[in-house]
């Protein structure tokens, strides 16, 4: 037993413990560097990907703004529509002396116009 705890076999151990911890460290930091070079190239699709994510972003806010803007033209288009249409009758009505059903269509379609608004 006095010669598995003498002074080579000791040193032969902890020779042996080193190497495999040298080992070790030395598989560990080549998948850390492997992994670091993957990010780093990487980085440049990241970034476009997050700049496209944001102009996606900033395209669907302005859609949402034409939209709106669609609308409001729309709903004006239907105003003056509208207008026009109680024009026309006024003048009519005082051309043909009057044709009450008309005038009353007209002021309908302006009324409801200004309360839908």
């Amino acid at each position: 037993m006095s010669d598995y705890l003498s002074s080579p076999v000791l040193m032969n151990g902890a020779v042996g413990i080193l190497l495999l911890c040298w080992a070790f460290n030395l598989v560990f930091t080549s998948v850390m560097n492997v992994r670091r070079e993957k990010e780093n190239a990487r980085a440049p699709i990241s970034r476009i990907e997050t700049d496209i994510t944001d102009l996606r972003t900033e395209l669907d806010a302005l859609k949402r703004r034409v939209d709106a803007h669609d609308d409001d033209v729309s709903d004006l288009h239907a105003g003056q529509s509208a207008m026009c249409r109680g024009v026309q009758a006024l003048l009519e009505h005082e051309l043909h002396n009057g044709n009450e059903d008309e005038m009353k269509a007209a002021s309908e379609g302006i009324g409801k116009w200004l309360r839908n608004r």
